[in-house]
């Protein structure tokens, strides 16, 4: 992935950034909490500015994934289409780990702060506190795959359509680094993935064992969520994690044994 890529995708990310940081950070804790920081400021905002935002970063990343191929000298639409991909996946990456997880875990823990000024009994606490478990992990977890699948997708879309004019190149030539560069991302992440896999099992193996006991033992039936979604949603995104940049890997293989003759 060459830095023209890496560069977009970053500016990218950090205009979106700001542009969610007041429906996502300023207005939306306020109508939870009414003790948040920002709840004077959150009531000026106006009702569609949630909306406005994600259409205006949507735009964003379209601008940056057609900015990309331009200044990556992309001479036809595959070399196009990848370069604002790649823009995206980092855009993605980046928006949701500065803004999109406190969005998601606030999302999955608002029964419990609507009701964290009011007094319950032990079941009822008991139930807000594991379907708020539950809830925060299948936000946090599935929408990490849709946060950074639309971002790298609207990139791509802005990319290709730059291709209708391949001929008009940004800046000087980019650099021609050897092709074993290209590849390090996909083995990397690959071997990242794998690690934050092992991790993921012995966490979460632990805390989905704790969560259905504490369901058993006190005969909780009010539950609006199944437990199992704690792990099935942690480890359905790690073997994303896996078999995604390892699939690119095996593309390489068949395409060398295709060139070979084998």
């Amino acid at each position: 992935m060459r830095i023209r890529v890496v560069l977009s995708g970053i500016v990218s990310a950090a205009i979106c950034v700001i542009a969610l940081w007041f429906p996502w950070y300023m207005m939306e804790p306020a109508n939870i909490a009414p003790d948040w920081a920002y709840v004077d400021e959150a009531a000026i905002l106006p009702a569609w500015l949630s909306t406005g935002m994600l259409v205006f970063c949507g735009l964003t990343l379209f601008a940056f994934g057609w900015v990309s191929a331009r200044w990556n000298w992309a001479g036809n639409w595959r070399d196009s289409l990848l370069a604002g991909a790649g823009a995206g996946l980092i855009a993605g990456c980046l928006i949701y780990d500065f803004i999109g997880t406190f969005h998601f875990g606030l999302s999955g823990q608002e029964a419990v702060l609507r009701a964290f000024y009011t007094e319950v009994d032990d079941v009822t606490g008991l139930t807000l506190f594991v379907d708020s478990i539950t809830e925060t992990a299948t936000q946090l977890y599935f929408n990490f795959l849709l946060t950074v699948a639309a971002c790298a997708l609207l990139s791509a879309m802005g990319g290709l359509a730059s291709a209708v004019d391949a001929g008009d190149t940004w800046g000087r030539p980019p650099r021609a680094p050897d092709s074993w560069l290209f590849r390090i991302p996909a083995y990397s992440l690959t071997l990242t993935g794998c690690l934050w896999m092992i991790v993921t099992i012995a966490a979460f193996s632990v805390l989905q064992e704790v969560v259905i006991d504490a369901v058993v033992e006190n005969e909780l039936s009010g539950l609006n969520s199944f437990p199992v979604l704690i792990s099935f949603s942690a480890y359905s995104v790690g073997w994303v994690l896996i078999f995604l940049p390892m699939s690119v890997t095996w593309g390489w293989l068949l395409r060398s044994w295709r060139g070979a003759g084998l």
